[in-house]
């Protein structure tokens, strides 16, 4: 396993926490940052708007709910009791270039990792099947940025 820092954040702002994030991949890539990082964090109740997203945004707002555009497809609800990592990373000293199964492997491993240093116990996973918690399944998808 290779090291890294874990911070876990807490409740969150959407946003605020974009920008960390932002901050640990420059630091990462100019090689100021010498570790990766593994962010676990809830969000505050946001919704990510993706794009072309036709959405009356201050109804929204009205709500109670903040608002962040993404450069995804489709429009997506970040809240409290949803469990959010976000890995930084440099996975080319570990893959080959574009090795899309490995580097899911990594995050499956970095994330498994990840819930038992937060005292949460995981059955191992194999052949593709989802992290086991206890009783219950943790469902991942991987999204590269």
């Amino acid at each position: 396993m290779v090291s890294a820092y874990y911070a876990n954040l807490g409740l969150t702002s959407y946003s605020e926490t974009l920008t960390l994030r932002k901050q640990l991949v420059d630091m990462r890539h100019s090689g100021t940052l010498g570790r990766d990082v593994v962010l676990f964090t809830e969000h505050q109740p946001t919704i990510l708007l993706g794009r072309n997203a036709k959405i009356d945004e201050e109804t929204l707002k009205q709500h109670g709910l903040q608002v962040c555009e993404i450069p995804n497809k489709g429009s997506y609800y970040a809240g409290p009791g949803q469990a959010f990592f976000y890995i930084i990373n440099d996975y080319t000293r570990l893959l080959k270039p574009h090795d899309v199964t490995n580097h899911n492997k990594l995050i499956d491993t970095t994330i498994a990792h990840s819930l038992e240093k937060l005292g949460i116990n995981v059955t191992p996973m194999n052949d593709g099947k989802p992290l086991t918690i206890t009783d219950k399944t943790l469902s991942m998808t991987h999204k590269v940025a």
